[in-house]
Formats: C-alpha cells, sequence, structure tokens
C-alpha cells in the first residue's frame, strides 16, 4: 500500500497542526498574539517549552532592557541573514565598538546557551539584555558593510552568532511595540 503523502509530509502537517492548536490555546488564555507567534517562531521541536519561553517574554515585554535588546537584536538579526557563516576571527575585530561587543558576547554567550538548554528563558532574557548598549555602540561607530571582505565576512559572522543564539529566546521580531 503506497501512503498518500511521505514521513516528511506528514511530519510538517502534523506540527503545523501542533502549532495551529498552540497557538488556539494562547490565544484563548489569554495571552498577546505577538508573544503566542514569537514564542512560537524558533521551533516547535522542544514543545513544551513554548510556553515557558511565551511566559518569558510576556514578563520581559514591559521592562526597558528587553526594549533594548528587541531594537538591538532586530538590527543585528537583519544583518545577519547575510553572513556567510558565524566562525569570528578575534583578530580582525580592529574597532573599539566591535571589540566591546565580541567581549560583552563572549562573556554571557556560554551562560545563556546554558540557560537556554535548561529551558530557563526568563533568566536568558534578562543576560540577553546585556548586549543593548554594546549592540548599540556596535551600530553606532561600525560601519558592518565595508569594503574589505574578511572584515564585513567577521563582522557579520560577529551578528549572526548574536542572532542565531538569541533567536532561539523567540522570534523577537514578531513582538509588537507599543
Amino acid at each position: 500500500m503506497k501512503l498518500a503523502y511521505s514521513l516528511d509530509e506528514v511530519k510538517a502537517h502534523m506540527m503545523d497542526f501542533f502549532q495551529a492548536r498552540l497557538r488556539f490555546l494562547f490565544l484563548d488564555s489569554g495571552y498577546a498574539y505577538d508573544a503566542v507567534e514569537a514564542a512560537l517562531g524558533p521551533s516547535l521541536d522542544r514543545i513544551l517549552l513554548v510556553k515557558t519561553r511565551l511566559e518569558a517574554i510576556t514578563v520581559m515585554r514591559h521592562k526597558p532592557e528587553f526594549e533594548f535588546l528587541l531594537t538591538a537584536y532586530t538590527r543585528a538579526s537583519h544583518l545577519a541573514r547575510q553572513a556567510e557563516g558565524n566562525e569570528i576571527d578575534p583578530i580582525l575585530l580592529s574597532e573599539d565598538g566591535e571589540r566591546e561587543l565580541y567581549e560583552a558576547w563572549m562573556k554571557i554567550k556560554k551562560m545563556v546557551v546554558r540557560l537556554l538548554e535548561q529551558g530557563k528563558y526568563r533568566e536568558a532574557l534578562l543576560r540577553g539584555a546585556a548586549l543593548a548598549g554594546p549592540l548599540d555602540r556596535f551600530f553606532t561607530q561600525v560601519m558592518v558593510m565595508v569594503d574589505d571582505t574578511a572584515v564585513r565576512r567577521n563582522r557579520l559572522a560577529l551578528l549572526k552568532d548574536i542572532a542565531d543564539i538569541l533567536g532561539e529566546l523567540g522570534d523577537l521580531e514578531k513582538i509588537v511595540r507599543e
């Protein structure tokens, strides 16, 4: 007997079903639609953590540091889409703003990853918010899209590394600002 759908198609349909069901349940429970969309965004492979992510976003969204993080993350993630990888060469960090961002990121990266692995999204959001200032200074002081290919790739890789990991907190670009 031949099945009408491949295993991958069945999996995709099931994930779509679960996502739609979770969306309805969360909205029906009174969560803001943009927070729901952000929480559902990264992945559903750990379905039990979606609500934890949603609760963290809901609690944090009204804190000033979260607003700073959203602004910085959005800028970083837009540029990061142009990155070819996320291997960062510290030797190529030539400007104060990019060195500061790199050092700030290296200080918190392992902790943020550990918190994400443990499902402690609120704590991870708080740690990630520490990058708001360095990211803002980076964008003020550093031209990312320079002619020097190696420097440009390195800067984009730094932004991609940050965006990829902080993106596990939720699809933060879906948060509507008030």
